[in-house]
């Protein structure tokens, strides 16, 4: 086994994390056996039930249609998750292998909104300035080679100079919350 192989991506499956040197071989990259394998009659579901994935623009398009593109929504509540951590011991583990960001908007034209991104690459916020309000005009919803781009602008194409807050990650999933 190599010393190298992180078993975390496979948290939600106790019955992959039993065989370490099919999940070693997972990681590596490698190829298995389906036929035969622990897989053979497993389901693996990875998205979760009361979720919609956003995956491709067409997700993203009516993820916007959905929401009125935001307008008259406003930033309620943002959430960061690193995976970082100290231990009451003081031992470290500074790797941050989560990167979530969880976003809640209340809109006058919807219900509200939570939004989560997973495997944040790169997050701008920008609050309101004062004298200033926090409502939002429209926003911005690109997928891109497997990757979300969101903006609290109607912004054309990715821009991760936009002064505005935005956020990039390799998922996103929403649902409607009252």
């Amino acid at each position: 086994m190599h010393k190298d192989v992180r078993f975390f991506e496979y948290v939600g499956y106790p019955w992959l994390l039993e065989n370490k040197s099919i999940l070693a071989d997972l990681i590596k990259g490698d190829t298995i056996q389906y036929k035969g394998s622990i897989f053979e009659n497993k389901a693996v579901v990875s998205k979760m039930s009361g979720w919609t994935y956003v995956e491709t623009q067409d997700d993203a398009n009516d993820l916007l249609t959905c929401v009125y593109s935001f307008h008259d929504s406003v930033l309620k509540m943002v959430n960061y998750t690193s995976g970082a951590y100290v231990d009451p011991d003081h031992s470290m583990y500074p790797v941050a292998d989560v990167r979530q960001v969880i976003m809640c908007f209340d809109s006058q034209l919807c219900d509200s909104i939570e939004m989560v991104f997973e495997g944040v690459t790169a997050f701008n916020l920008r609050p309101a300035g004062d004298n200033y309000t926090a409502d939002i005009s429209a926003a911005s919803l690109i997928v891109k080679d497997s990757s979300i781009f969101f903006g609290d602008d109607e912004i054309k194409e990715w821009d991760e100079n936009y002064e505005g807050t935005w956020i990039t990650a390799y998922s996103l999933r929403w649902r409607f919350v009252r």
